[in-house]
């Protein structure tokens, strides 16, 4: 099951909006303009159908405990409060009606005055089967509900199914919202968080995995060998103070202490605490906000949520008490774990938008939420200032040196039309980055910059070690980077993709080496690359070699190579093109997906 879409209609300051969903879904927008009441409406939509399931009342004071909902409310025990969260410009409206017609009248304008929350969700055709075979009713797929929810709190839940069979499914509109609450598991993290509320909501994702052991027969039998126990201890203690107590009061015939079954499950279930080991042993609720919203997050990675269930995170802000550098690693475990859980996150961050879905960022503005059509939309709401050539672009294709951006062009222009194209009209930028140690930084300049990067590094050490650095930080992923390996070789740099004749004559003019003639370079070795093979050239002839002089020369071959390319005069053998045309299909479908979204 996933959330396809939501509305909600008078909540606090929202009086109308529509979001749809994705698998992570991002809504942006600067402070004051309703992002996060967006979300409360969100959480306690969620929160309603999972009590509604769990028989509770949103007006019963156990009302958060019954429904195992991770939520945490300013007031305990109620997901939706009519004076808390109906706009209070129209409470002031209702209040001046009631003053008018009398509180006789009250029943006849409260269905003016209520919130109104829509959800869509889509279910899978296992869920298809068992909806009916509970239900009794036949389902495409998607399952639209309503709830409205007015003074008295007390929501009611309809399913809006239009066409034939729209009245089977209102009849039987509590009985879906029932099948549908108990497939929900909902985690939300708030922007403000108390130090006791960061370790509460570590602590209540413990006591839920916890509590997956009570479908356990054996430990089923354990706890009821527990419970006798603490009745026989506390009936002793009844009698004792019963005893003790009429000695005082003679009209007190009994003394009773009672522990409630449930209270007793929940204090099993809070046992254990989590303890940090950064070389001094710390209780969790002692470590900083940072520390705690990395492991509520592992948590989330880690925990397995009962068979079925449909998943829902929430987190307001999630970059808030993180140093910027966990923010890459934060993006990467959110991405991990948006391919099983549904994610809704608020943010300011531009490391958090979701680039390569551009549609599921969601622009929040004057209580008003909107798609987000185009990068630049999003960079106006976050207030980020790209570079000239980055005002366009969805894609950056980062290389290591000037030498391989010359080479590129060149091949691009006249052996692949459609990348060239997208060059010429800014949706794609090609950068050098300076060296492969310089990755993450650039990357992180980027990605700031809301630009979806795409890398292409040499297949040796520095280049390897460089996309591994990148993918750990959570910068790139596998689909987003290629190394420059030609088969038959261990290592390779970008000059060992260019035919010698490509440039021979300028090495030759340059430095006096006839490359096509030293054994040094022409014997094959595929455990050296160009630059080392040339550096033996130069060293034989009884010439100077430095990084210097290498990068002179490089430079001077990519002019030499771009320029035969330029002609078309160059005739790459099939192993030398093959990493040329992976990377140029890697590019053309990273383009095609941008388009798209």
């Amino acid at each position: 099951m996933r959330l396809d879409n939501f509305t909600v209609d008078n909540f606090r300051s929202i009086t109308s909006a529509k979001i749809p969903t994705a698998d992570f879904t991002v809504l942006i927008g600067q402070n004051n303009e309703g992002k996060s009441n967006l979300m409360s409406a969100l959480v306690a939509a969620m929160g309603l159908i999972k009590s509604h399931a769990s028989g509770a009342s949103s007006k019963d004071s156990d009302f958060q405990d019954v429904a195992e909902v991770d939520v945490s409310d300013t007031e305990p025990g109620s997901h939706y409060s009519w004076r808390r969260d109906f706009p209070l410009h129209l409470q002031k409206k209702y209040s001046l009606e009631i003053g008018k017609l009398g509180s006789s009248k009250a029943a006849k304008i409260a269905p003016k005055y209520v919130t109104q929350f829509r959800l869509t969700l889509e279910l899978s055709a296992v869920e298809v089967q068992e909806f009916r075979k509970v239900i009794g009713i036949n389902l495409n797929g998607k399952l639209p509900i309503s709830i409205t929810i007015g003074k008295d709190n007390e929501p009611e839940f309809k399913v809006v199914k239009p066409g034939k069979g729209a009245v089977g499914f209102e009849k039987k509109s509590k009985e879906i919202a029932k099948f549908i609450g108990r497939l929900i598991v909902i985690n939300y993290i708030p922007t403000i968080r108390t130090e006791d509320e960061s370790s509460d909501i570590i602590q209540r994702m413990i006591s839920r995995e916890i509590a997956k052991l009570e479908n356990d027969e054996d430990y089923q039998n354990s706890l009821e060998l527990v419970f006798s126990k603490h009745e026989e201890v506390l009936n002793k203690l009844s009698e004792n103070l019963t005893q003790a107590i009429g000695q005082f009061l003679p009209q007190v015939k009994k003394v009773e202490v009672i522990a409630r079954r449930n209270s007793q499950v929940r204090a099993i279930r809070n046992v254990p605490n989590i303890m940090i080991d950064d070389g001094v042993r710390t209780n969790i609720r002692n470590k900083g906000d940072g520390i705690k919203s990395l492991v509520a997050l592992s948590l989330f990675q880690s925990v397995d949520e009962k068979t079925g269930a449909f998943t829902l995170l929430a987190i307001e802000e999630p970059e808030s008490h993180l140093h910027p550098g966990a923010i890459h690693s934060l993006r990467a475990v959110l991405q991990k774990i948006s391919s099983e859980k549904q994610i809704v996150i608020t943010t300011h961050c531009p490391s958090l938008v979701n680039r390569d879905s551009v549609s599921s960022n969601i622009i929040v503005e004057k209580n008003q939420a909107k798609q987000a059509k185009r990068i630049s939309d999003i960079r106006n709401v976050l207030g980020v200032v790209p570079a000239d050539n980055l005002v366009n672009a969805s894609l950056a294709l980062l290389v290591e040196g000037e030498d391989d951006r010359i080479v590129l062009d060149a091949y691009f222009k006249n052996y692949q039309p459609e990348i060239h194209e997208a060059i010429g009209d800014g949706r794609l930028v090609v950068a050098h980055i300076g060296g492969a140690s310089k990755l993450p930084y650039s990357a992180s300049i980027y990605e700031n910059a809301i630009c979806s990067i795409h890398v292409f590094l040499d297949d040796d050490k520095e280049g390897n070690a460089a996309a591994e650095l990148a993918r750990e930080k959570g910068l790139i992923k596998d689909s987003q980077y290629n190394l420059c390996r030609i088969p038959g070789r261990t290592v390779s740099e970008f000059e060992d993709l260019l035919p010698l004749e490509s440039y021979s004559e300028v090495v030759l003019l340059e430095s006096g080496i006839d490359l096509a003639n030293q054994p040094e370079f022409t014997r094959k070795n595929g455990a050296k690359v160009w630059s080392d093979r040339v550096a033996e050239c130069y060293k034989a002839a009884g010439k100077n070699w430095g990084p210097n002089i290498e990068a002179a020369l490089k430079l001077k071959v990519a002019h030499a190579a771009a320029i035969k390319l330029e002609e078309k005069r160059v005739d790459f053998h099939e192993y030398l093109s093959k990493p040329l045309e992976v990377l140029s299909a890697a590019l053309k479908n990273r383009l095609k997906i941008a388009a798209k979204k």
